[in-house]
C-alpha cells in the first residue's frame, strides 16, 4: 500500500480494502497450497488482521504489533487533520511520519460494520 518499499498509493487505500485482500489471499493460499492459520499485521494492518480473522475459520491466531486498541482511537489519529467532505487525498503525519490519505479512509472507521 506504498508504505517502506511497497508498490502502490496509501492514499487508495481503506480499511475494508484491507480487510478483503487478507482474506482473498487467505482463500488463495487455501485453494493452491495450505490455508494459513496464523495472521500478523501491524497498526491498521493489526485491525484489519483481527476483523480478517474473524471472518475466516482457518485462523487459530492473531499477533498484532501496535495496532490500535479501538477504532475510535484510529479514527481520533485522522479525523482532525482530514476534511470528511473533501474527496481530495491529504497529507497526515502520524506518530511524526508523513501519510496520504483520503476522506474515505477515514469514514470507513466511523460505520459500524465491524
Amino acid at each position: 500500500m506504498g508504505l517502506g518499499h511497497s508498490e502502490g498509493e496509501f492514499a487508495e487505500s481503506h480499511f475494508s480494502g484491507n480487510i478483503d485482500d487478507l482474506i482473498s489471499v487467505s482463500d488463495y493460499l487455501g485453494k493452491h497450497f495450505k490455508a494459513p492459520s496464523l495472521l500478523v499485521g501491524h497498526s491498521l494492518g493489526g485491525a484489519a488482521a483481527i476483523v480478517a480473522a474473524s471472518q475466516l475459520e482457518n485462523i487459530k491466531a492473531v499477533a498484532t504489533i501496535g495496532a490500535p486498541a479501538s477504532v475510535s482511537h484510529a479514527k481520533r489519529l485522522f479525523s482532525e487533520q482530514v476534511d470528511l467532505e473533501s474527496k481530495a487525498p491529504v497529507e497526515v503525519k502520524i506518530e511524526g511520519r508523513p501519510f496520504k490519505i483520503d476522506a474515505q479512509f477515514v469514514k470507513i472507521l466511523t460505520r459500524p460494520i465491524y
